[in-house]
């Protein structure tokens, strides 16, 4: 009887160990890694990517065909064009507006051409819209011109009805969540958005399940953090997204994509294209046909020399942009992602755990450079114009096509570059 009530103390111990480790071993790796701890880097996973080609400076004004647009500023005037993360031009009006740092879009109207040098421009910068407490990263016009639709990190997918009729945002947040596998989940990182042609459906990326953090003295939010632990961590949980005004559903078109980023749609409403940051992959998303629900990968990481961000197609069916699709390389993969690449499992598996304990002023900084691509979606061709030292530009993470000019935002700069294609 003294062995039995033994016996079962120790197992009461044993069970009350075995509970209290449990918990804490989850409380442990909660507190550290927070956002969950690194996946196994799988073949698919292990990125090869183009050398940059240190010859090709295509995107420098010396050769003519880009143009740098900077602020004008007037005595005492607070500049506002700051890291303008995207540029749009609103229909009808052609008007030329910018997502620039602390949730604001900006306009840039006179435009004057340096007389010493053509290739430089000076405009009038002025507030279009405060676009309140959030980070907003890109934006679309409908086809009238009236109504703005923009992807927020923070807030999820808004738009402004009657844009510009009066001094007030009015700001509708119309997505912040959706079901996905029959759960609610929440959208933490909205990041690109297009407009059907044919339907009036919104087309979006829902980047990562990281959402960015607020940065309390510069009462803005770090979504440069966000995207670097989705790289370290190499969970691909970004989706697809699209939201229907008639109904109001939002709807997930296609998940575990990595770091899904740039969206756009074609002029027939047939495709979208869309790209994934940290896979270096442009794919095609099939809306309709044989194939419609699936992805097909039209650029491949090793036609990129880096990662992916912002993406647009050109509607033109004629001239140097007919069937085109662009893409901007803000930045060469990172040298300790090169690494990692080739670094065997468990391995790489150990070094990222350690990275997403680094303190956030130690992560690895992007490379400079600056680029895009183009694609040309008849022949497969590839045209890559960047700066590897760049002098004009740099980071650039936005394209916007419009005629035969792609206007290029960058996060990094406080200009606005428009490169002639024609």
């Amino acid at each position: 009887m003294a062995n039995s009530t033994g016996l079962h103390g120790s197992m009461r111990i044993i069970l009350l160990v075995g509970v209290i480790s449990y918990f804490t071993r989850k409380y442990f790796v909660h507190t550290l890694f927070p956002h969950g701890l690194p996946v196994e880097m799988t073949a698919e996973m292990r990125v090869k990517h183009a050398p940059v080609d240190s010859s090709n400076d295509s995107l420098h004004t010396k050769h003519g065909k880009l143009t740098k647009i900077a602020e004008r500023l007037e005595e005492g005037q607070e500049p506002l064009l700051i890291g303008p993360e995207t540029v749009i031009v609103q229909p009808k009006t052609n008007a030329i507006f910018a997502f620039c740092r602390g949730a604001k879009l900006v306009r840039l109207d006179d435009l004057q051409p340096s007389p010493d040098n053509p290739q430089y421009q000076t405009a009038k910068v002025t507030l279009a819209a405060n676009l309140g407490s959030g980070a907003p990263l890109s934006g679309k016009f409908t086809p009238d011109g009236k109504t703005l639709y923009v992807a927020d990190p923070i807030l999820g997918l808004f738009r402004i009805r009657n844009f510009g009729e009066s001094n007030q945002s009015n700001i509708e947040i119309v997505a912040s969540q959706v079901v996905d596998n029959d759960k609610i989940t929440p959208i933490l990182f909205a990041d690109d958005v297009d407009i059907g042609p044919k339907t009036g459906k919104i087309y979006f990326s829902d980047a990562t399940d990281v959402a960015p953090d607020r940065l309390v003295r510069e009462l803005d939010w770090d979504v440069m953090y966000a995207s670097k632990v989705e790289c370290i961590r190499g969970k691909r949980s970004g989706r697809l997204l699209e939201y229907n005004p008639e109904t109001e559903q939002v709807t997930v078109l296609a998940r575990g994509l990595w770091f899904t980023n740039g969206v756009a749609v074609d002029e027939e409403e047939t495709f979208l294209i869309v790209s994934q940051t940290f896979a270096m992959r442009l794919s095609k998303y099939h809306l309709t046909g044989p194939q419609q629900g699936s992805l097909e990968t039209l650029l491949d990481s090793h036609q990129l020399t880096g990662f992916t961000d912002g993406a647009d197609l050109s509607w033109a069916t004629s001239g140097p942009t007919a069937h085109k699709a662009y893409v901007a390389v803000p930045t060469p993969i990172l040298p300790i992602m090169k690494v990692l690449q080739v670094t065997p499992h468990p391995v790489d598996q150990f070094v990222r755990g350690l990275l997403l304990l680094v303190p956030k002023w130690l992560a690895p900084p992007p490379v400079d450079y600056a680029g895009f691509v183009e694609l040309d979606l008849k022949t497969g061709e590839v045209r890559t114009f960047q700066d590897a030292n760049p002098t004009d530009l740099d980071f650039i993470t936005g394209v916007f096509v419009q005629d035969d000019k792609v206007y290029l935002g960058s996060l990094h700069s406080n200009v606005v570059g428009v490169y002639d294609l024609s």
